[in-house]
């Protein structure tokens, strides 16, 4: 079969999916970025064993020159080879920058605290912190886009803190027995605890990052989202290393250097799908599809290392599920009925079909 007719099978199939569920293209495309970011967060936790270990920093600049390299590639392939060009190719359009730089910054800064915390964290138990990030960004969302905080949220972020206790199982209230059970986890007590810390500072980076990718809008390409995140992270990465004296390590096994780009790849695939995702879904309601990052955590971290979360950290965990769920339904039944769309919701939603066509396709038959 040629790549043509691939990608018409492949088009049928999403138009066949499209008429049974209209509405939740943007929730699928969230839900597979999880995988991508879940084997992405697996490669990163395995590197970190390697001797010498590979350092958080170093997997940021490695991820993302990867993927800044491919996104800047596609967009001069389309240009190329397409009528619709993208204007502004590497800097983005003018009056976005400073956001699209605010959301680059604010995005390091999220993922390089993320990738120092597995270091010293289960997947899971990462996994699960992240998904503070609905309750986090509706209050950002209302600070900063005067998105609605409804008091349901309010109450939702303190009981999800009780979870984050749970995970966290701090010292000074649970002692020194429950704390770090993990087998294959060998870090100290104070370290535990400081890396929930790095990971709440991540879900604060990470909720920062989806709010300015919202306010960016349909302003700007998806590409030059992902673009100034990843030279951001990888101009700011390395004058971090520099500035802590941190070595580039390359690993020497063939197998952790197709891993090293292996996280690369996951990234840039993974952050297609959640930035064309977010596009076309609400802060609260696009966390559903997010959930699905645990199932996925947990099912690695058996096979990968013959564990199971602590009985303190599941039930955390279901607490901050629960309470994010809970705001991402009643965000959901706010949305504004089919068939009243003001004029600026229907330049947005022509804008939204527009991207949904956008020949993705067109890359993928030259590249078959």
């Amino acid at each position: 079969m040629t790549a043509s007719a691939n990608w018409s099978v492949t088009e049928s199939i999403t138009k066949a999916l499209a008429a049974y569920t209209p509405n939740s293209a943007g929730l699928l495309m969230i839900a597979l970025a999880q995988l991508f970011f879940a084997s992405m967060s697996l490669c990163v936790k395995l590197l970190g064993q390697v001797d010498p270990p590979v350092s958080a920093l170093e997997l940021v600049v490695v991820r993302m020159a990867i993927t800044g390299i491919c996104a800047q590639s596609w967009i001069l392939v389309h240009n190329a080879f397409s009528d619709n060009k993208i204007p502004n190719p590497i800097l983005g359009p003018l009056h976005v920058r400073s956001l699209l730089f605010a959301r680059g910054f604010v995005g390091f800064a999220a993922i390089s605290a993320l990738y120092y915390s597995l270091a010293f964290l289960d997947l899971s138990d990462v996994t699960s912190l992240g998904f503070l990030l609905p309750v986090v960004s509706g209050l950002l969302g209302w600070l900063f886009l005067n998105e609605p905080y409804l008091p349901i949220e309010r109450y939702s972020s303190v009981v999800s803190l009780l979870g984050v206790v749970l995970i966290a199982r701090p010292p000074f209230l649970f002692g020194g027995g429950l704390a770090g059970q993990e087998h294959h986890i060998s870090s100290s007590l104070g370290q535990r605890s400081f890396a929930v810390a790095v990971v709440l500072l991540s879900v604060v980076g990470a909720s920062l990052a989806y709010v300015t990718t919202r306010a960016i809008g349909t302003r700007a390409h998806p590409m030059h989202v992902i673009l100034a995140f990843s030279w951001c992270s990888v101009v700011f990465g390395g004058l971090l290393m520099k500035a802590l004296g941190e070595p580039f390590v390359l690993p020497k096994s063939t197998k952790w250097c197709i891993m090293l780009v292996a996280i690369g790849a996951f990234g840039f695939i993974g952050q297609i799908l959640l930035t064309l995702g977010l596009r076309r879904e609400k802060v609260g309601r696009a966390s559903l599809g997010m959930y699905l990052q645990m199932v996925f955590a947990l099912l690695f971290e058996k096979i990968f290392f013959n564990s199971s979360p602590h009985v303190l950290s599941v039930v955390g965990a279901a607490i901050i599920i629960a309470t994010s769920t809970t705001v991402a339904l009643q965000k959901d039944k706010k949305t504004q009925p089919s068939g009243t769309l003001d004029e600026h919701d229907k330049l947005v939603q022509d804008e939204r079909e527009r991207f949904a066509r956008l020949d993705y396709g067109s890359l993928e038959q030259r590249a078959g």
